[in-house]
């Protein structure tokens, strides 16, 4: 237990010299590079790097390769693009797509990117406005002042304004980003390349996998003149070499509290796992019966079904790990024996277990009325939107529920109007899928489920949804969000209707009674972590822009070594021809062009988690050599503890990049932007 006790003292005041940490822009940490790799890094790299990265909304990211607009991601960052701009008997998501001139590129609908621009701390702002404020009074004066300056800030709808939570609840940043919703698609290769392996090689390595893309952001409709964007190397990174990622890391748990822990692990994890199991025998079936103009939707939706399960499931074995649960109670009682309060961090900590039995409370009500689970469909989302601005256009702009304050309406009517295709036997399932979780987990006798059902099955009261509902047409949804929906007698907004109160309730119920004591108690762990570190400790993440640091690096798992490259004749060699290891006909037609000793995949101790899927790997110089696209199964604890000796940031090579779009797609035009680059700021 002495060392144990050590260990935690060491890492509290030095963060142990690992490579860890999701770092804001603001704060790099130059000493620790410096002290960890020998490596200077110039404060106009890191400003480059910031102006030169960009987030997807759609949960991804990104960066600007060329002065032209052009954005690298990854394919599966792009896949719902793929689907939607497949025509009738077309699966891009199986052939790929190439825009071999400008004119053929195309629009990506309801795609948005953003580039933050500007960092501003507004914490004291924020924490006048609540000074000695508790509970629902905290929580409904902090929501009025962000509210305030993101309104501030928000002079265009070219602009968009985010107060930013950092430290649960200790410090406010506020990001202002440069809105671009003239997205158009430029490249993706196959699904069996891109994702090769398939679901039973996620979140694995060695991997094999060309998992990139090519977005253009246009203006005016032009192609962007980016001032600043990341050139590229080919010559591939070196074992042991340090590199950095930029990107937008989702969410991050590492400054839970033990109570906060043992709810996930406990309650929120495993009633995930079950909800995304079920709603993944659904897809596969419907995938078996679906036709030809559906299926793209209903594989791109099923990838992100396993996708999630897979990660929740790696997760949750972390908790199994009896270190990190005795490293988290050793963690708060070292917590408050190093505070001069000592009651008053016990009391935190006391609010915040509370809290955590009320979230335990109201879990199944708040996940399927307000939270994930209520937005599995498609129609129902948009009608939920329509429903409630009926009300929240009535409010003053610090009163609205934050979705719809000025800041935020520019990005929602986006998706809203944005012409999308949405299968109507898929939203039809999803819908029932949807009410017959609703009956099942909140009980037939729920006044929701009442309110919905009214006698009739699932089935039958999705059917008459999809077949009544005139929400698939974009321009009904605009005129309807615009002057009203009330008379047109839709069967989604009347769903949407009978779901709101309740869904209202139970929201409101949570920001009050376990957000806003997350949140105050955090502040004062917070304060107290800060005293005792110097400051030297990053947030947690909140898919916002940040940066980390690694090395190129092997590992070693279950007593054997797994070195940190893989090569294209290793991904011939892998294929067998048969799904999921199956490579598509114009690879196998091109795999003598093509140099098998190039560096396919890479993995290195950069710190990462779901969101940074698309971040470009760079070296010292701010050249690009990789893109991510996946971590290690041990990676998946990321969310909660990180630990070098095997947690691993797992990239698509530069080098492979360009060998594919040279000898198997002949993308000349593309090859040129990114190796040719001759002007604009490097």
């Amino acid at each position: 237990m002495r060392k144990t006790l050590l260990l935690l003292f060491v890492s509290w005041c030095s963060l142990s010299f690992a490579d860890e940490g999701m770092w804001t822009l603001d704060d790099f940490p130059f000493d620790l590079v410096q002290q960890r790799h020998k490596v200077s890094v110039s404060r106009e790299t890191i400003q480059k790097a910031m102006l030169s990265s960009v987030r997807l909304a759609q949960g991804c990211s990104g960066s600007f390769v060329s002065p032209d607009g052009l954005v690298m991601t990854n394919h599966h960052c792009v896949s719902s693009c793929l689907a939607q701009i497949s025509k009738p008997g077309e699966d891009l998501l199986k052939v790929g797509f190439y825009a071999r001139e400008p004119i053929d590129e195309k629009v990506c609908a309801n795609f948005e990117i953003e580039q933050l621009v500007e960092i501003k701390d507004v914490t004291s702002r924020v924490k006048e406005a609540t000074k000695g404020l508790a509970g629902a009074d905290f929580a409904k004066k902090k929501k009025e002042e962000i509210a305030r300056i993101e309104k501030e800030c928000s002079t265009s709808n070219d602009v968009k304004c985010e107060v930013i939570t950092l430290y649960h609840g200790a410090k406010y940043h506020l990001y202002r980003y440069r809105r671009y919703n003239d997205v158009r698609l430029v490249f993706a290769p196959e699904a069996d390349v891109a994702f090769f392996g398939g679901d039973p090689d996620n979140f694995m390595f060695p991997r094999f996998d060309l998992d990139v893309a090519f977005l253009r952001v246009y203006e005016g409709g032009k192609p962007l003149k980016a001032k600043d964007y990341f050139s590229v190397r080919t010559e591939p990174v070196g074992d042991g070499e340090v590199v950095f990622v930029t990107g937008h890391p989702g969410r991050t748990q590492r400054l839970y509290t033990k109570a906060q822990v043992e709810f996930l692990r406990d309650r929120l994890f495993p009633l995930f796992m079950w909800l995304l199991g079920e709603m993944r025998q659904l897809l596969l079936g419907l995938l078996e019966r679906c036709d030809d103009a559906e299926r793209p939707l209903v594989q791109n939706d099923l990838f992100f079904v396993e996708n999630s399960l897979k990660a929740y499931r790696g997760m949750h074995l972390t908790f199994a790990e009896k270190r990190f649960m005795e490293d988290k109670t050793e963690w708060e009682k070292q917590l408050i024996a190093s505070a001069e309060d000592k009651q008053t961090v016990q009391k935190a900590l006391d609010d915040i277990a509370f809290s955590q039995k009320v979230f335990s409370d109201i879990l199944e009500e708040y996940l399927l009325l307000e939270g994930r689970f209520s937005m599995v469909s498609k129609v129902l989302v948009w009608a939920r939107h329509i429903v409630r601005w009926s009300e929240e256009r009535k409010k003053p702009n610090e009163e609205r529920l934050s979705e719809y304050t000025d800041a935020e309406l520019p990005s929602l009517k986006e998706g809203l109007f944005a012409n999308i295709p949405a299968g109507k036997k898929l939203e039809e399932a999803k819908i029932a899928f949807y009410l017959s979780k609703i009956r099942e987990v909140l009980g037939s006798e729920h006044e929701v489920s009442k309110a919905l059902l009214q006698g009739k099955t699932p089935e039958e009261v999705a059917k008459e949804v999809v077949e009544g509902t005139r929400l698939f047409d974009a321009d009904v949804r605009k005129k309807m969000f615009e002057e009203g929906y009330e008379g047109t007698q839709d069967p989604a907004t009347e769903i949407a209707l009978h779901l709101d109160r309740a869904a209202r309730a139970v929201r409101q119920r949570y920001e009050d009674e376990v957000e806003a004591k997350v949140n105050v108690g955090q502040d004062v762990i917070a304060s107290v972590y800060f005293k005792n570190t110097n400051r030297r400790v990053y947030p947690d993440a909140t898919f916002t822009l940040r940066i980390t640091f690694g090395k190129v690096a092997g590992y070693r798992e279950k007593g054997r070594w797994i070195a940190p490259f893989t090569d294209i004749k290793g991904l011939f060699e892998k294929a067998t021809g048969n799904p999921p290891y199956a490579l598509p006909e114009r690879w196998l037609m091109a795999k003598e062009k093509l140099n098998g000793d190039a560096l396919l995949n890479f993995a290195s101790t950069c710190d990462i988690v779901g969101g940074n899927s698309g971040s470009p790997v760079f070296d010292k110089d701010a050249k690009v050599v990789g893109v991510v696209f996946d971590g290690n199964f041990q990676s998946l604890g990321g969310n909660f503890w990180f630990d070098e000796e095997v947690n691993r940031a797992v990239a698509v090579s530069i080098e492979a990049i360009v060998e594919a779009l040279k000898g198997v797609y002949g993308a000349d035009r593309l090859v040129r932007e990114l190796v040719g680059q001759g002007k604009g700021k490097r």
